[in-house]
């Protein structure tokens, strides 16, 4: 027992002596580290910071953090990202945006933030400040539902007085806009086996969905455009306040807005795409496979 108390007492004092060695090492690397790197360089040029439109579609916010290296004048390296995986290739494109007053080459850590607001300036009545630059080592980068304040404030006093949500109608054939339906039959269900079908006038473009007929069951809407019948099925009272545009092709159309409209293994003739724009100016696009059918059949 003796001999074992001897020994522990002897192995103590190394151990205690490596741990003050390590705090002491690391104290004095980051010492050296922050010697050598010097100053924060200054940022001379930059582009403005924008919120990535992918990201206020799908209203991701989070924070990214990178670490960055410099040749003496602008971004060389970026070795360390963190955050969310939407967010980092834009946090990455900005950054080396950047360009420094001369300096030494240097390294350092620099956070993004990224805050959606899921209210638009038109609900809170409060305009955000886009962007905060603390540069180089904080950016704030803000962004809110963009709201059309027209139409937002149009189909609020709508829903007010006339108590029906505005759907603003558009359609297009063939990369045409054609004229608007003067009538559309929409259709909800009131229970189980039980449906209730309302024929509606479309004016200047905008049908009025009765308020009464919006509730937690979907709306199916039925028109008729020159010689095809339309059946637009799975609506939501979400959608009721959005810009549509409903788009027929009676062939595939090359180019930067009607390319991709019609999955290859669609029937172009029986198909068509429903494209919603909320009031956030965001188009979110649902396609409706088999909603078209040619009225002689």
């Amino acid at each position: 027992m003796k001999g074992a108390q001897q020994s522990r007492r002897r192995t103590l004092p190394p151990i205690m002596f490596a741990s003050v060695l390590l705090v002491i090492g690391a104290q004095s690397s980051l010492l050296l580290a922050q010697q050598i790197l010097g100053p924060l360089p200054e940022v001379i040029s930059a582009a403005d910071p924008t919120y990535p439109q992918i990201g206020r579609a799908a209203h991701i916010s989070g924070v990214v953090n990178l670490h960055l290296t410099t040749d003496g004048k602008r971004v060389s390296a970026i070795t360390e990202q963190t955050g969310p995986a939407m967010l980092i290739p834009f946090a990455e494109a900005y950054v080396r945006t950047w360009i420094f007053a001369e300096h030494a080459p240097t390294a350092f850590d620099v956070t993004i933030r990224y805050n959606y607001q899921e209210k638009s300036e038109c609900e809170t009545g409060i305009k955000i400040n886009p962007a905060i630059l603390h540069l180089p080592t904080e950016v704030e980068i803000n962004a809110a539902g963009y709201c059309d304040s027209v139409r937002f404030f149009r189909n609020k006093k709508i829903l007010a007085e006339q108590h029906a949500y505005a759907v603003e109608l558009h359609f297009v054939i063939n990369g045409r806009e054609v004229e608007t339906p003067s009538e559309v039959v929409v259709t909800n269900r009131i229970n189980k086996n039980t449906f209730h079908s309302v024929p509606l006038p479309v004016k200047d473009g905008l049908l009025l969905v009765p308020e009464e007929m919006v509730n937690r069951s979907e709306l199916y809407f039925e028109t008729i455009i020159g010689q095809n019948q339309i059946d637009i099925p799975g609506i939501s009272k979400y959608d009721l306040d959005k810009l549509w545009k409903i788009i027929l092709i009676d062939r595939r159309i090359k180019g930067d807005n009607y390319s991709f409209y019609v999955p290859r293994t669609w029937n172009i003739r029986s198909s068509c795409l429903v494209e919603f724009e909320p009031l956030e100016g965001l188009g979110i696009n649902m396609a409706v496979s088999f909603c078209r059918r040619p009225l002689n059949k």
